[in-house]
């Protein structure tokens, strides 16, 4: 690399690395951090997140349909099955994996 590219990169290393310090020593990140337990945002702010978790992506459980035995995915189908026939079965997977996930719009 000839002496004046070098000379280029170590100038651009120097500025970025200042750049780097003035925003450490001021306390701006441009990421979420963490205080203790809480999450803070880029601008100094607590951080306030809501999620929800969506278990084994789509596989039913058996605490959601309240059985006491059939625990599994395959035993749970099984039963619905038993109860209401093999098709119906069908359709009723199909809608379960349409409406699993969906907006909820709540009125003003």
């Amino acid at each position: 690399m000839p002496w004046y590219r070098r000379r280029q990169v170590l100038w651009l290393t120097v500025v970025l690395l200042c750049l780097g310090a003035s925003s450490a020593i001021n306390g701006q990140s441009k990421f979420v951090t963490t205080r203790g337990k809480e999450f803070i945002s880029p601008e100094g702010k607590r951080l306030l997140l809501k999620g929800i978790n969506l278990g084994n992506w789509l596989l039913p459980e058996g605490y959601m349909f309240k059985f006491k035995t059939a625990s599994s995915p395959r035993l749970i189908q099984s039963v619905v099955n038993e109860l209401v026939g093999e098709d119906e079965g069908r359709r009723f997977w199909k809608a379960y994996r349409e409406n699993y996930i969906t907006v909820k719009i709540s009125a003003p």
